[in-house]
């Protein structure tokens, strides 16, 4: 008998579905989160009538559901209109302001990006965000090498919701004085699911 001969091969598996438990797993419903996102869409709101949207700073511990409630609700917004763009980063990954804008080109179809200069893709991004009206989520927002691209957002985007998701309550406390005014932003914090919460969202993935 091998070392390895009871290990199961790639085509077994001791769970029916192992895409419930991966970590970036996005469920259809989110449950125990429903008045975090339904302020999160009366932020959006205005938008539907084309008036400039509400901002919004979200915290809370890792791993309590903000970057999924906010996929869900972006998810929901895409299913409900086409004349809103949905724009979701994650700051971890794009920690630069020109990571960001770069991403924010490729995702509104501008992909001639090779070469470009921070100041040429920021341009192009403000052309295309501005062909409609936005929602803009900056997820681990406190990763930004550089908040300068927020100003950018905030000031040069005519119609937008732009929602800030950070682990670090001081993080809107320390941000810079001249874009928390532009910034005006309510504030959301996710607090830390219940027990009978978390064994209920266990049930919803074994049951997917």
């Amino acid at each position: 008998m091998g070392l390895f001969s009871d290990i199961l091969s790639s085509e077994e598996s001791l769970f029916v579905e192992p895409m419930a438990l991966d970590f970036d797993y996005q469920p259809s419903v989110v449950r125990h989160r429903e008045n975090e996102q339904t302020e999160i869409v009366n932020q959006i709101k205005p938008l539907f009538s084309k008036r400039n949207g509400n901002n919004l700073f979200i915290v809370g511990i890792p791993g309590i559901g903000k970057s999924v409630c906010l996929k869900h609700v972006l998810r929901e917004l895409n299913s409900e209109t086409d004349e809103i763009h949905t724009i979701f980063i994650n700051c971890w990954k794009k920690d630069s302001p020109f990571k960001v804008v770069n991403q924010i080109c490729e995702e509104l179809g501008f992909t001639w990006t090779h070469n470009k200069s921070y100041e040429e893709l920021l341009s192009k991004a403000l052309e295309l965000l501005n062909k409609k009206s936005a929602v803009i989520v900056l997820d681990e927002v406190d990763r930004l090498t550089d908040l300068k691209v927020i100003y950018s957002l905030l000031e040069d985007v005519f119609r937008r919701s732009l929602i800030l998701i950070t682990n670090h309550k001081e993080f809107l406390i320390n941000l810079d004085t001249r874009i928390k005014s532009r910034l005006a932003a309510s504030s959301l914090e996710f607090y830390p699911y219940k027990l009978s919460q978390v064994y209920d969202s266990l049930q919803q993935r074994k049951d997917f």
